[in-house]
């Protein structure tokens, strides 16, 4: 449970970098 909360952490993560890094380059 610890290592899914803290891959669900990683990519809830990602995802919001990469959508601030698509709401920069828009």
């Amino acid at each position: 449970l610890t290592g899914f909360t803290r891959i669900f952490a990683i990519h809830s993560s990602r995802n919001e970098a990469l959508a601030a890094f698509g709401q920069e380059h828009a």
